[in-house]
């Protein structure tokens, strides 16, 4: 058997149910805390450009664009959303895949499921969460020194395994986009170096893999980024997202919460 079957079956096979109720509820958890860090790293420095960038590429708005509002194409939107979730290196990381993954997973999933119309939160959660056990497997299994920088290489497979979850794709047609993003891979260290340091000052403050968030802390840490974003999305939106979330598996259109991350119509 080829190694990639083994992550296509799972990813195909596992349903909401078959899923523990630990690992819905930690998704929901890091779910939350990576759209507050969304709102907060869309301040960070060359967010404004990308996005003005991305808008002069033009394309068929399928996708909303977080705090800075409007839709853009599904990928131009993952793209936007995800370097605003990653920036600040706020996001939740697996240390021991050394992979930050939901920043991949979660916002391809979403574009995707916007874009497509009728997704259930069951929907989103379960391919959120393949995605998430996609990306931290695949960088647990190695066993070399770090000669690649596992998040974006590694996230890459996450955000595939959660977009064919979240389309439904059969076997064959999972495996073949595992092979497509396989073949487009590259992955160089040094944003990992320059980063390094800073990543280690904020332990204290985000947690470590000693001393994790607390739910409490989690919920204090997204009202505080929610703040902290720059762009006008109503501060009201931050407590119907926490109460979205944590019912997520009843959500039936996860349009709902796309709607919630930008900013009302005037």
């Amino acid at each position: 058997m080829d190694a990639i079957q083994r992550f296509t079956e799972n990813i195909v096979c596992t349903t909401y149910e078959t899923l523990p109720a630990s690992a819905l509820a930690a998704t929901k958890t890091f779910i939350l805390d990576t759209l507050g860090v969304c709102v907060a790293g869309s301040t960070a420095p060359g967010v404004s450009a990308l996005v003005k960038l991305l808008r002069c590429w033009g394309g068929t708005p399928e996708s909303s664009l977080c705090t800075y509002g409007g839709k853009l194409p599904a990928p131009w939107a993952a793209m936007a959303n995800s370097v605003m979730m990653h920036n600040l290196e706020f996001d939740c990381v697996h240390d021991l895949a050394v992979v930050h993954p939901f920043t991949t997973a979660l916002p391809a999933a979403l574009a995707v499921a916007e874009a497509q119309g009728g997704v259930s939160g069951k929907t989103l959660l379960t391919a959120v969460t393949v995605g998430v056990d996609t990306s931290t497997r695949i960088g647990m299994s190695s066993r070399a020194r770090m000669r690649f920088f596992r998040p974006g290489v590694c996230g890459a497979f996450g955000a595939t395994a959660a977009v064919a979850k979240v389309m439904g794709c059969n076997l064959e047609t999972t495996t073949r986009a595992m092979g497509l993003v396989y073949s487009q891979l590259c992955g160089t260290l040094q944003s990992h170096h320059d980063g390094r340091q800073y990543s280690k000052r904020l332990d204290a403050v985000l947690g470590s893999p000693e001393k994790p968030l607390s739910r409490t802390a989690h919920l204090h840490k997204f009202r505080r980024c929610w703040q902290h974003g720059g762009q006008p999305t109503p501060a009201g939106n931050a407590d119907r997202i926490i109460d979205l979330v944590e019912h997520l598996e009843d959500v039936s259109n996860i349009g709902e919460l796309c709607r919630l991350l930008v900013p009302s119509p005037l």
